[in-house]
């Protein structure tokens, strides 16, 4: 059974969230699988490229086959430059209300080079999908624990996220899971998932503020 904490919802973070966002970040770094609200939707969060570990996460959401993850990244001035840039044709001038934020850009690493710590090198991908959270609790995780973490939606595969930490709880087999942190409702939907490929955009999953005449290719909508 994971140990829950809550969240105050006060900004700035209270002393007692910060020692939350600190107790996550050593679970994380001890190699726990965690829960923990985002600004889209609660996460299953690791800190870990082996295999093994991977494998664990993909067990506990029941996926049919193993599928990428996501690494949520610290903000970072570079990195979020040149995630803007990347997506502004996409954003009609809103690439600054969505990085950081509901945006997650998947890219070959060698687009990334010197933008991402070394240890996600390791991961057995030929790209990877980057977001930045606009979220101050996991921001303070991410400073606790080496800038990263990997993480994908709190769900059963192909099923929705609920917006709170019971609903969660309910739907996963959580015996995997030592530790979640209730942050209230997330606001949700999903972020949007932009894949930058050989020079072209394509649009994976969509958001309002994306805009369809960029010359993108779209594969999906929002979900």
């Amino acid at each position: 059974m994971a140990r829950i904490r809550r969240l105050s919802g006060a900004t700035p973070l209270t002393p007692n969230d910060r020692a939350i966002a600190a107790e996550a970040a050593d679970r994380l770094l001890a190699g726990e699988l965690i829960i923990l609200p985002t600004d889209t939707v609660y996460g299953l969060f690791l800190h870990s490229t082996a295999p093994e570990a991977i494998a664990r996460l993909e067990r506990l959401k029941h996926r049919p086959q193993p599928k990428p993850l996501a690494a949520l990244l610290r903000e970072d001035e570079r990195l979020v430059a040149f995630m803007r840039g990347t997506v502004e044709p996409l954003a009609g001038g809103a690439a600054e209300k969505l990085i950081p934020g509901a945006l997650t850009l998947i890219a070959p690493f060698a687009e990334w080079r010197g933008l991402l710590p070394p240890e996600l090198a390791a991961l057995p991908y030929p790209a990877i999908g980057v977001r930045i959270p606009a979220h101050p609790f996991l921001q303070e995780v991410l400073a606790g624990c080496g800038g990263w973490t990997l993480a994908t939606s709190a769900n059963v595969a192909d099923e929705p996220t609920p917006a709170a930490l019971d609903e969660v709880l309910k739907t996963l087999s959580v015996d995997a899971v030592s530790f979640a942190v209730d942050g209230g409702e997330c606001p949700q939907p999903p972020s949007a998932v932009v894949e930058l490929s050989q020079g072209k955009l394509r649009v994976l999953r969509s958001h309002p503020l994306l805009t369809s005449g960029s010359g993108a290719i779209w594969v999906g909508r929002a979900d």
